[in-house]
């Protein structure tokens, strides 16, 4: 289990005595929040500095496989996914990431880890949401047969899908 201080890079894992180590620290260079912004007493100050672009936010989404850490984090106000691999000690980042076994899925709203499957959850209401802005044909065109079926047949009422992200090999 793991737990971090809101906004900070540092990643801690509970032990099982119920102590704490620190497990990752996130290091953004030049562009890392000095800890004293962390502070309550300098929340004012805090709220100035991540309106100006001078900082990355570690805004507190990460996931840790057994191989890799899954974090993203904001640099001038857009979001940046990455994976570093414990064992290749390489980073991989982009503002975009892509499902490419169904584009319907959206790769967010993480809630867990399964060995190195990370899993979410996506309503069927936000995918409606989205499906409602195109004609049949455009939305076919889009997302391809297999999604189109599946989305055909949703309601806003209809429970969330649980989806399992594998993490492939490089």
């Amino acid at each position: 289990m793991y737990c971090h201080p809101s906004f900070s890079g540092k990643i801690y894992e509970i032990l099982n005595d119920g102590k704490y180590a620190l497990k990752i620290n996130l290091n953004f260079g030049k562009h890392q929040l000095p800890e004293e912004y962390l502070l309550k007493e300098n929340w004012n100050d805090f709220k100035n500095e991540s309106a100006k672009d001078r900082y990355s936010f570690f805004l507190g989404e990460y996931l840790i496989t057994n191989d890799v850490l899954y974090f993203s984090y904001t640099q001038q106000h857009e979001a940046v996914r990455c994976f570093y691999s414990f064992k290749d000690k390489k980073l991989a980042r982009s503002s975009i990431m892509v499902n490419d076994i169904l584009p319907i899925f959206p790769f967010a709203n993480f809630i867990g880890v399964d060995g190195n499957t990370l899993v979410s959850y996506v309503f069927p209401s936000d995918i409606i949401a989205i499906r409602d802005n195109y004609s049949s044909s455009e939305w076919y065109k889009m997302v391809g047969e297999k999604a189109f079926e599946i989305t055909k047949q949703l309601k806003n009422e209809d429970n969330p899908f649980i989806v399992w992200y594998h993490l492939k090999k490089q």
